[in-house]
């Protein structure tokens, strides 16, 4: 596998579904203040 940050549309289209599985991460996101959280995509190699 290789592993890279989504980048802004990527990031924009997978937090919606993130939230679907895990409604934490909007409270993490929050906490997190001014700092993005990143989203990391697996892809085989």
């Amino acid at each position: 596998m290789r592993a890279r940050t989504a980048d802004e549309a990527e990031r924009a289209a997978l937090w919606p579904r993130l939230l679907e599985i895990y409604a934490d991460f909007d409270d993490y996101r929050r906490r997190a203040g001014d700092r993005v959280i990143p989203v990391v995509i697996c892809e085989p190699i």
